[in-house]
């Protein structure tokens, strides 16, 4: 890769930037596995890194990618439900 990608890449979005057609299914098939799994897609949004990889066995920068899709493509909802707010008030 050269200086020139490297530079272009630096703009681009994780998933964009480092993942082929082959890292592309690896976020897909991430997404999917983390929609069904009991600790779902807010453990791989909030959860520490290394543990999100190795509970769904895959690359930190697999991971990493997968959040980078998921916040571009819906803005992350209130930490706080209603009864904090409320009991916070």
């Amino acid at each position: 890769m050269g200086g020139s990608d490297l530079r272009r890449n630096a703009q681009l979005p994780v998933d964009q930037a480092f993942a082929g057609d082959a890292e592309a299914e690896k976020v897909d098939a991430l997404l999917d596995v983390a929609t069904e799994h009991e600790l779902g897609l807010d453990f791989l949004l909030t959860g520490s890194l290394d543990a999100v990889a190795a509970t769904f066995r895959v690359h930190a920068f697999v991971v990493d990618a997968a959040r980078d899709r998921l916040k571009r493509q819906s803005p992350r909802p209130s930490v706080l439900s209603s009864n904090h707010q409320t009991a916070l008030a």
